[in-house]
């Protein structure tokens, strides 16, 4: 990422909702400055497209979406 984002910093985030409650994890965690900026990508996923990964949920079909919000927050040192 840091050829695509040049000059600036970033902080990466994960979104999704796991048994009714919103959950979150910090994939890059760097303080951002006041005049930092947001953007979202939403990606749906099928429960068998994460069998090998944490988010799979056994004992749920196959085709349950899965809804993941990936954040990327962008600033100027």
């Amino acid at each position: 990422m840091g050829v695509v984002l040049g000059d600036y910093d970033y902080r990466l985030e994960l979104y999704w909702v796991e048994s009714g409650t919103v959950k979150s994890a910090v994939l890059v965690d760097r303080t951002p400055s006041p005049n930092a900026v947001a953007a979202s990508r939403y990606i749906l996923l099928n429960n068998s497209e994460l069998r090998d990964s944490v988010f799979y949920r056994s004992g749920v079909e196959d085709w349950r979406p899965m809804i993941f919000e990936v954040r990327l927050i962008v600033w100027r040192p």
